[in-house]
């Protein structure tokens, strides 16, 4: 368990919790509010990286238009290399599926690990 001032995190690699809510005011029908793994203290970062981008939740919920941030790679330690190609490779599992998927990078550096893997996978 890693513990801040204000929050309590249990990183169990084997539960993921997604929770649905509707958008009411925000320019999105929904809201996908999910946990991403504590990158040092699990022992399958990637598999629980994966279900962290709950793209089956969202089929089930028919939502078509999907952004994301990249999950854990701020106090959860994620390196962005490999954030970068766990995001992408679900995003390419599920590229039928939706009208739109999009990630939203704040910081340069991600932005540019992940326009370089994205350049890389889908090259093969």
């Amino acid at each position: 368990m890693v513990q801040t001032n204000h929050l309590q995190v249990r990183n169990d690699p084997i539960i993921q919790h997604h929770t649905v809510l509707l958008g009411f005011r925000l320019p999105a029908s929904h809201v996908v509010h999910t946990v991403g793994p504590i990158y040092n203290s699990n022992s399958n970062p990637a598999a629980s990286l994966s279900s962290a981008y709950s793209l089956r939740v969202a089929k089930d919920k028919n939502i078509q238009y999907i952004t994301f941030p990249a999950i854990s790679c701020g106090v959860f330690g994620y390196p962005y290399d490999e954030a970068a190609t766990v995001a992408i490779s679900v995003v390419r599992e599920f590229q039928n599926e939706f009208k739109e998927i999009h990630f939203v990078l704040f910081l340069q550096d991600i932005y540019q690990v992940w326009v370089n893997m994205a350049n890389d996978l889908m090259k093969n």
